[in-house]
């Protein structure tokens, strides 16, 4: 197949993982095999390689308990259960949420961004997160993180300050096409240090 009839039909992670792959699926696509048994996706990070592999099954594999946790809730829950836990933690941190009420309610453009506004509600939800663990906590987090990335420190708390953005049209769409191939495919998660 064509790296031109590729684009468009890949699903990108709402993980804006350090060294993600989604930009080069094109080109690395039609190097794999046609018929594929078991596709391993060994440090899968935000899983763009193996959550748009075709074959008999899929296995993504990270080393961080964090990220495969979240995984695995995304997989097992029903995803209008996530939703609602994702918009129930944005209201409950009181987050901004332009979907809904749009920039202007909160003083802000989509130019300058949300920082401004969330920064001290993101804290909280840090800080709440570094405590108890709870993957949609991280989530969450990562949705209104800086360039919605990912980063611990050597004690294992997420570290990374507010950025501008939020749980916007495009990153729910991201997140739904993720889900539903989570999902519907035959894919494993795995915490293995390999």
């Amino acid at each position: 197949m064509s790296c031109a009839k590729l684009k468009g039909q890949f699903i990108a992670s709402p993980l804006n993982y350090v060294g993600g792959k989604y930009r080069l699926l094109t080109q690395l696509f039609p190097l794999f095999p046609k018929d594929i048994n078991i596709a391993l996706d060994l440090f899968c990070g935000g899983a763009n390689v193996g959550i748009n592999m075709s074959a008999r099954e899929i296995i993504l594999n990270d080393s961080l308990s964090e990220l495969t946790k979240l995984y695995q809730n995304l997989q097992q829950k029903n995803p209008q259960i996530i939703f609602n836990t994702i918009y129930n933690i944005i209201d409950e941190f009181k987050l901004s949420n332009t979907a809904k009420y749009g920039y202007g309610f909160y003083q802000c453009n989509s130019a300058k961004g949300l920082s401004s506004y969330n920064k001290e509600h993101f804290l909280a939800l840090r800080n709440r997160y570094n405590k108890t663990k709870n993957p949609f906590y991280l989530f969450v987090l990562i949705i209104f993180a800086f360039n919605n990335q990912i980063r611990f420190n050597a004690k294992r708390e997420f570290n990374l300050p507010c950025g501008k953005r939020d749980f916007n049209q495009n990153m729910q769409e991201k997140l739904r096409r993720f889900i539903a191939k989570l999902q519907d495919e035959n894919i494993k998660i795995f915490n293995k240090d390999l």
